[in-house]
């Protein structure tokens, strides 16, 4: 019986003049990805990583960014129009519970947190947000009047 041929891995220059192929597959080529955007008059600073495989708006975003550096920079948030800084700040807390295990605070789930995440979750498509308000707020219910309730289900 013959050992098995020795392989030697393929000889590659590491100079400028390289140009390496990432994996096909996008899930295993991880950049940092973080982007500064701006609501009313207050920036934030997050990661979109997980957000973006849940929202086709943020993808657009990203690829827009790619032809321009200084886009989403402090310099140059992106500004998100219709968007209040405290409605902002309930979806990236939210953020940080989706896209990591655990289950929210209740404690902070309450009607304005919920319809927070409900106006960024509907402006960038992230339906999975949306599914988390609506859970949710069958929570709150028994606290709210019936006029809001029908407010809310629209």
């Amino acid at each position: 019986m013959s050992p098995l041929p020795q392989t030697q891995p393929p000889a590659y220059s590491e100079g400028p003049e390289r140009e390496w192929t990432p994996y096909p597959d996008p899930s295993c080529w991880v950049e940092d990805r973080t982007i500064v955007f701006r609501a009313e008059d207050n920036t934030f600073h997050f990661s979109v990583v997980w957000l973006s495989r849940h929202s086709s708006a943020v993808r657009d975003i990203m690829e827009a960014r790619a032809s321009d550096a200084t886009m989403g920079t402090n310099a140059n948030p992106i500004f998100v129009d219709g968007i209040k800084a405290n409605e902002m700040a309930s979806f990236i807390r939210w953020l940080s519970y989706a896209s990591s295990p655990g289950d929210i605070d209740m404690e902070v789930a309450n009607e304005a947190y919920l319809l927070g995440v409900l106006a960024v979750s509907r402006l960038w498509g992230v339906q999975m947000g949306e599914a988390f308000v609506l859970k949710n707020l069958d929570n709150l219910r028994p606290s709210l009047s019936s006029s809001r309730q029908l407010e809310l289900a629209r």
